[in-house]
């Protein structure tokens, strides 16, 4: 069965849950999904549009890391790293991704932004 999604209006934001089978998964594979969430999306390859496609680039994202969640958020410039006990800053997507380079983030909500 085919199920086309087809909106009448591009959405500012859209939303993506994953859910990982297992903490089975290699660094070297979450590294590579971290790291292509840095590449724009287009909504066509999903969701038929009235109007014509839309790039969007992540925004926020929550992961499951050392048995607690971090969330990532894009403010400004800079990524915002925040969980119950601790507010930091890294300047760009690859600092983040350094920063957490011993651990294994799992992404499991994504955040997505229309770029303008």
């Amino acid at each position: 069965m085919n199920i086309d999604l087809f909106l009448s209006n591009r959405p500012h934001f859209f939303t993506i849950a994953l859910s990982w089978l297992g903490c089975s998964e290699s660094q070297d594979n979450l590294s590579e999904v971290l790291a292509a969430l840095t590449s724009p999306v287009d909504t066509e390859f999903f969701c038929k549009s009235a109007h014509s496609s839309a790039m969007y680039t992540v925004a926020s994202m929550i992961c499951y890391v050392d048995d607690r969640y971090v969330c990532f958020a894009r403010s400004e410039d800079k990524w915002l790293i925040y969980d119950s006990e601790i507010v930091e800053t890294e300047d760009t997507w690859e600092h983040l991704l350094e920063h957490f380079k011993d651990c294994k983030l799992h992404p499991e909500v994504l955040f997505f932004e229309v770029i303008k």
